[in-house]
């Protein structure tokens, strides 16, 4: 008998819900990594609205901790900016296929810190099943617990700020975070910021003379060489 299902996941843009079996998607891979044990499930998600997002799910199932599954959902806005709404919980509604009937019954369930969990029992032998999880995010989170009937969760938003927020500028810092890690990462790319900085250098000489200044003066924002940013207070530091 299937037992709580604690992968549940609803992934919600501007109202709309991926749903892969109504919703418009491309690119879909799934790989199982059997040196690391982990699966992992990706696709392009296409929105009503016109909007693109790439969603890629991992999953791990410990050897050595029998007890404990872990869950990362990464976004990645390919033509916007803007957030997505998330619930994310542990569900007992799970329908036995012979019976067509959920075989579980609601114990109890709640918080306690950062953990949200339930326990559930079945109908006919009474054996306890107890789930819990824990939420970690690369941005500060507002939860608002989600709770009913054999299910409990935390639904909340996240941020997406890449997409076209920055329109596609290489940007006065790129040497400092990005060329160390394509140095050792991809060495193709390496040389290419490196080329497009010697390229640009002419304008640079002539942004440096714009504030009175000597030798090269790299663009807060740009995307030819010549000064992008429109915001004063950062374009003339």
């Amino acid at each position: 008998m299937n037992a709580v299902d604690w992968l549940y996941t609803r992934i919600t843009v501007n109202g709309e819900q991926l749903d892969l079996a109504k919703s418009k998607i491309s690119d879909y891979v799934r790989k199982l990594d059997l040196r690391s044990g982990t699966y992992r499930r990706e696709l392009i998600w296409h929105l009503d609205d016109g909007k693109i997002l790439k969603v890629v799910f991992t999953r791990l199932v410990s050897m050595t901790m029998s007890h404990l599954g872990l869950q990362r959902v990464m976004f990645e806005p390919l033509n916007f900016s803007g957030s997505v709404d998330i619930c994310a919980g542990l569900d007992f509604n799970i329908i036995h296929e012979e019976r067509g009937e959920c075989m579980w019954s609601s114990l109890r369930s709640g918080e306690q810190g950062f953990t949200t969990a339930i326990m559930a029992r079945t109908v006919n032998t009474a054996n306890k099943l107890f789930s819990s999880f824990s939420l970690q995010s690369s941005q500060p989170l507002q939860l608002t617990r989600v709770e009913h009937d054999k299910f409990i969760g935390q639904s909340f938003t996240m941020k997406l700020p890449q997409g076209e927020v920055y329109r596609g500028l290489a940007f006065w810092d790129t040497e400092s975070y990005c060329l160390p890690f394509y140095m050792f990462n991809n060495l193709k790319a390496a040389r290419s910021l490196l080329d497009f900085r010697y390229k640009t250098l002419p304008q640079d000489m002539q942004r440096a003379k714009d504030v009175d200044c000597e030798g090269a003066c790299y663009p807060i924002a740009t995307i030819d060489g010549t000064e992008s940013c429109d915001l004063w207070q950062h374009s003339n530091l």
